[in-house]
């Protein structure tokens, strides 16, 4: 009884419009004044919260303002024609009449088909209210726009004088704004009252549905069309994905064909098989609540197909299908207008057919809403939270799929979705994992044979680590769809890009290659660069690499020094080298003496290598300004130094203290400074007087 009364109510409020008072206002638009030389900023205040006789009273003073303050200027026709024309469709605008909404009625005992289109017309004035809800969220940023835009114009209209030529103009764009803000704000309140009512016979038709599950007058007839009905569906099914396949077989052997026939054909028949798949959906679910009321619980085998998720997806890609073949039906030449004409009729039927499915899985959605409350009423205490434990668990776990599975772009018309990506991210990861690995034991087996030296290590470990790291994506980007036929024109577009920006990136690359095939030093080598560095390798990297100077500096050169600029490399082949020590002595030494107390001075040094022709020496150079030039010249193992030390040092150190024992002497440079003229009187006062003119000076 409660119910009826909601529903007269409803239909009293809805199609019953109020009486309008026969005497209006007469405070309001019983004048209307415009301006252009002083505009005012809300002249149409109150209209719309006016009465259908004060807006018919607003629109005839607004057309006949209108009409006098625009000048009959030429220049102002085009404007003048505008917001004519905007106040006409604001008047037709006022007297559009409400929408009506069609409300099932309400029954004692309801039949299956009529309690599933109370269930339908539930669904679809939920669809109305989404509908109306996203135009009032674009009318809201729509009237924000316009009050933005009309107080900025106000702004600008403000500084003008009356004898300022634009002042006019921008008052008629000042008018327009408004004329539309007008009209934005009366479409804003029309829609607010008509949500209001879908909101009220939405929820009162969901509340008919669910007291009409309660009257279902259910019989074995119903029940054995129902069950009719759904296998001649999937027979029906059945039948079309045959056609499907046979087109798609079709379309194989004439692969050569520019013919849009077949994909308009094949567009057409998926449609139709969403529909029947979708009502598919729906009647396994009406089967599902037709067997919990009577007591039997549904059967496993059904629900095998797609859900509803995966048929809105699928959905979803036939509409873009669809766009993608329109396209080339109205771009491609060769076709008549009437071949043209009838593709396009086909691909009409195949958008009202995704149209028809959307309504009918929308129709399931609630039915399934319906057969989930009907399963956990018939659960027992324990069951139901470990049945919501797995409803939450397959819905988190197909939202998942869903998310991963979403097309994200497209490469050669192969949808990329988000799983592809993770899984080319993951092959990457992966591949570097095995490539460190394998250069962890590389290295080991370098460190642990000596047949298998470090530098030899090093090298394959990275050419490995290359190859591993070039082959994963080779393998990822094949995973997402990329046609690796096409690396030449990703080849060209980087060619560019290298010649521009990056150049000295991929010129150290290259290098970084090179010295790793050609080793014109190897990890541990000592060597000197052109700018002057010295220290020993410690690696080689893709873009630099990594000197250690005797001074404990990390110095990371670029590959291209070493390939574009000398490099001395002390331990190529050999690690022997010979030292030049120099030093002098004084004029009148034992030349023989030096040089034994020189060589005495190199076995002191541990570094001193005694071999076949690498014996220490001492060579005299030179004859200097005040000393005699020798040299000791010494050979040494380089790799046998501490890291970080010089030579040099402790031969010069030992040098030293074998020429002091020795009485040798290290002369120093002396000069004799010779005075060929200078005053007397200076020289009187810096000479000592002599006896005999002290002897004078007494007498």
């Amino acid at each position: 009884m409660l119910l009826r009364l909601q529903t007269v109510l409803l239909l009293f409020l809805t199609f019953m419009p109020v009486a309008i008072q026969a005497e209006e206002s007469a405070s309001r638009f019983q004048s209307l004044t415009l301006n252009l030389n002083d505009l005012a900023p809300a002249w149409w205040e109150g209209y719309v919260d006016a009465s259908a006789a004060e807006k018919a009273r607003f629109h005839q003073l607004l057309e006949t303002e209108l009409k006098r303050v625009i000048p009959a200027d030429s220049r102002y026709l085009a404007n003048k024609a505008l917001l004519l024309q905007l106040a006409a469709d604001l008047q037709r605008q006022s007297t559009m009449d409400d929408e009506t909404l069609s409300l099932p009625d309400v029954q004692q005992r309801y039949s299956l088909d009529e309690w599933v289109r109370v269930v339908s017309r539930s669904r679809e004035l939920e669809r109305q209210q989404a509908e109306v809800g996203q135009k009032l969220n674009q009318l809201a940023t729509t009237i924000g726009f316009h009050r933005k835009s009309i107080a900025a114009a106000l702004l600008r209209y403000r500084e003008l004088s009356v004898q300022d030529a634009d002042k006019k103009a921008l008052a008629l764009t000042i008018l327009r704004e408004q004329l539309e803000l007008l009209a934005a704000r009366s479409d804003e309140q029309r829609l607010k009252k008509h949500i209001s009512q879908l909101d009220n016979a939405a929820a009162l038709v969901k509340e008919q549905a669910q007291i009409g599950l309660g009257r279902l007058d259910l019989s074995d007839d119903d029940r054995q069309q129902l069950a009719e009905k759904l296998e001649a569906l999937r027979t029906k099914i059945e039948q079309q994905l045959k056609q499907q396949a046979d087109l798609r077989l079709s379309t194989l052997q004439q692969a050569g064909s520019d013919s849009l026939q077949q994909p308009v054909a094949g567009a057409l028949l998926a449609a139709n098989l969403l529909v029947s798949r979708a009502e598919e959906f729906k009647l396994e679910r009406l089967q599902g609540i037709v067997l919990r009321l009577s007591g039997s619980a549904p059967d496993a085998a059904s629900g095998q197909g797609l859900s509803a998720d995966e048929l809105a997806l699928e959905n979803t890609r036939l509409r873009n299908e669809l766009n993608r073949i329109q396209e080339q039906v109205l771009g491609r030449e060769g076709y008549s207008d009437r071949q043209r004409y009838g593709m396009l009729g086909l691909l009409q039927q195949a958008r009202t057919q995704s149209d028809e499915a959307t309504k009918e899985l929308a129709t399931a959605r609630s039915l399934q809403a319906y057969l989930v409350d009907l399963e956990r009423s018939a659960q027992t205490w324990w069951q139901s939270p470990l049945q919501q434990a797995g409803v939450l668990w397959d819905r988190s776990g197909a939202l998942l799929l869903k998310w991963l599975n979403y097309p994200l772009f497209s490469v050669n018309e192969s949808p990329v979705s988000s799983f592809d990506i993770f899984w080319m991210i993951l092959i990457v990861t992966v591949a570097g994992f095995v490539s460190r690995q394998l250069r962890r034991l590389i290295i080991r087996i370098g460190t642990t044979q000596q047949t298998f030296s470090d530098a030899a290590a090093f090298t394959i470990s990275r050419i490995l680590h290359y190859v591993v790291m070039a082959i994963a994506v080779v393998l990822g980007l094949s995973s997402i769809g990329l046609d690796l036929s096409n690396v030449a024109l990703v080849a060209g577009a980087l060619s560019v890009g290298i010649g521009f920006g990056l150049q000295s990136i991929f010129n150290n690359f290259i290098s970084g290659l090179i010295l790793l095939f050609e080793r014109p030093f190897k990890v541990g080598d000592l060597v000197e660069l052109e700018s002057g560095v010295r220290g020993r390798i410690r690696s080689i990297n893709v873009r630099s690499t990594h000197i250690n100077t005797w001074d404990n500096v990390d110095v990371l050169v670029p590959n291209s020094e070493f390939i574009g600029g000398r490099v001395t490399n002390y331990t190529l082949s050999d690690d022997v080298r010979r030292l030049h020590i120099s030093f002098g002595v004084a004029y009148g030494s034992n030349k023989e003496k030096v040089r034994q107390a020189v060589l005495n001075a190199a076995k002191t040094v541990p570094y001193t290598l005694y071999e076949d022709k690498r014996e220490p020496d001492v060579w005299l150079l030179n004859f200097g300004d005040s000393s005699l030039d020798f040299e000791l010249v010494v050979w040494i193992h380089h790799n046998r130094l501490p890291a970080g030390h010089n030579p040099t040092t402790d031969y010069l150190w030992a040098i030293e203290t074998a020429l002091g024992e020795a009485g040798i002497e290290i002369p120093f440079p002396q000069r004799d400074l010779h005075l060929r003229s200078v005053d007397g009187k200076l020289l009187a006062r810096v000479t000592p007087p002599t006896s005999s003119s002290a002897g004078t000076d007494t007498d």
